[in-house]
C-alpha cells in the first residue's frame, strides 16, 4: 500500500465517523437527514477512490468507478440543500426535481452500461473513470454549490454576528468542495495535466474531504446549538480536539514522508498515528492537567465554549437552591453569561406587579445603563409573561 492511498481511506473513515457522531447527538429534523445523505455520499466517494488506487485490473477498477459515482452524484446536491436549510432560505418545490434528476442518473449508473461511466483508464498511479454522456449531464449540478455561495453571502449580510459565523463555515466548505471537486473531475474529462504545466492531476479532493467534512459537520452542530435544538457535552469537545490533533499528526507524517519515504511504510505510518491518538486520549482522560492551563486563546477562538456551556448552565440551574447570598448568585450568573456563553451585554429587568413598572436591576456593560422605555404591552415582555 502506498502512502497516497491512505488519504482517501482516512477521508472515508473520518467522514463516516463524523456522520455517525452527528447522528448520535439525538438530533432530528430535515437538516440531519440531509447531512446524513451528504456524509454517506462523501464516504462512498472516498472509499471508492481508495479502491480505485488499489485496483489491479480494468475490470476491478470499472466496478469501483461505478461504486464511487453513487457518492459523487449526491455530493453537490445534498451540500447545496444543507446550505439552504442552515441559512433558513425557503426551498422551492422545483429544487426537489433536481433530486429526481440525480436519482435518474444514479439508476443509469447501475450495471455494465456505459452511459454514466464509459470506461476506466490507467494513469500509472491510479485508475480513473472516463466520463460517459450521463456524467456530462451530471456536471451541470456543479452550478448548485456555486449558486449556494451567492445565496449564503446575501443571507449572511442580513443576520446577527452569531448566525453569520455558521454561514461563514458553510461558505468555506462549499468553496473548498468546488475547487477540489473540479480538480478531481478533470481526469474524468480526459484532462490529465494541470493547464500550462507538465504536472499530472492528483486527486486532492480526497484530502480536502477531511477538512470540509469537519467544517460541514461542525457547522451543522453549531446550527443546532445556536437554535437551541440540542446541547453538546464535553464528549463532543474532546472528539473535535482529538480530530484536530489527528489531522495535525497526519499532515506532519505526510510531510516527513515526502523527504524520506522509506521509513514510512503503511504499518509504521498507521502505528504512529494510532500511538499519538491513544497517548493523547489517555493523557486527556487520566491527566487532564498534564500540560497545565497555558494560553487557550486559539482553542477558544476555534471551539469557543459552544460544546461545554450547556453543562455549565445545567449545573448552575441545578444548584440555584444552594445560594444563600444574592451577590454571589448574581456574580456567578454574570460569569456564566459573559465568560461561558460569551454574551456581550445583558440587562436583568424586574417587574413591580403592583405599579406595573419595569426597571433595570443589573446590567452589563456599565455604560449600557440606559434602556429603551419598557411598557407593559411591549412584545418581548408579553412573551415572558405568557410563557413564564
Amino acid at each position: 500500500m502506498k502512502l497516497y492511498e491512505l488519504i482517501p481511506l482516512c477521508a472515508a473513515i473520518i467522514n463516516f465517523g463524523l456522520t455517525i457522531f452527528v447522528l448520535t447527538r439525538n438530533l432530528s429534523g430535515v437538516v440531519i437527514r440531509v447531512y446524513s445523505l451528504w456524509g454517506l455520499a462523501v464516504t462512498i466517494w472516498n472509499l471508492g477512490t481508495y479502491f480505485m488506487f488499489r485496483a489491479k485490473s480494468p475490470v476491478d477498477a470499472l466496478f469501483w468507478a461505478h461504486f464511487l459515482q453513487f457518492g459523487v452524484l449526491f455530493v453537490p446536491l445534498s451540500l447545496s440543500h444543507l446550505c439552504l436549510l442552515i441559512a433558513h432560505i425557503p426551498i422551492k418545490r422545483a429544487f426537489y426535481l433536481v433530486y429526481l434528476f440525480v436519482i435518474g442518473l444514479a439508476i443509469t449508473n447501475i450495471g455494465p452500461n456505459r452511459f454514466f461511466v464509459a470506461s476506466v483508464e490507467d494513469l500509472g498511479y491510479a485508475y480513473y473513470s472516463v466520463a460517459g454522456p450521463g456524467f456530462i449531464l451530471f456536471s451541470f449540478t456543479y452550478w448548485l454549490p456555486i449558486i449556494s455561495i451567492g445565496l449564503l453571502y446575501r443571507k449572511r449580510k442580513t443576520l446577527p454576528p452569531l448566525h453569520q459565523t455558521r454561514l461563514t463555515y458553510m461558505m468555506v466548505a462549499v468553496c473548498t468542495l468546488i475547487v477540489f471537486g473540479i480538480n478531481d473531475t478533470l481526469p474524468i474529462l480526459k484532462i490529465y495535466k494541470y493547464p500550462f504545466t507538465d504536472f499530472p492531476i492528483f486527486p486532492f479532493g480526497s484530502l480536502a474531504a477531511i477538512a470540509y467534512g469537519m467544517i460541514v459537520g461542525y457547522s451543522v452542530l453549531q446550527h443546532q446549538l445556536l437554535d437551541i435544538y440540542v446541547a453538546l457535552s464535553q464528549v463532543a469537545a474532546r472528539f473535535v480536539r482529538l480530530t484536530f490533533l489527528f489531522l495535525i499528526g497526519l499532515a506532519v507524517l505526510l510531510l516527513l514522508s515526502v523527504f524520506d519515504p522509506d521509513p514510512f511504510q503503511p504499518y509504521a505510518f498507521g502505528s504512529a498515528l494510532t500511538a499519538m491518538l491513544v497517548s493523547a486520549f489517555a493523557a486527556a482522560t487520566l491527566f487532564p492537567r498534564i500540560f497545565g492551563r497555558g494560553d487557550d486563546a486559539l482553542e477558544r477562538r476555534i471551539l469557543g465554549d459552544k460544546f461545554e456551556y450547556h453543562d455549565k448552565l445545567k449545573s448552575f440551574i441545578d444548584n440555584l437552591h444552594a445560594y444563600a447570598d444574592t451577590s454571589l448568585l448574581l456574580n456567578d450568573l454574570h460569569h456564566l453569561l459573559v465568560q461561558t456563553m460569551s454574551i456581550s451585554s445583558y440587562h436583568i429587568v424586574l417587574l413591580d406587579e403592583k405599579k406595573r413598572v419595569f426597571s433595570a436591576f443589573r446590567y452589563f456593560p456599565l455604560q449600557s445603563k440606559e434602556l429603551a422605555e419598557l411598557h407593559w404591552d411591549s412584545p418581548i415582555l408579553q412573551f415572558f409573561q405568557k410563557t413564564q
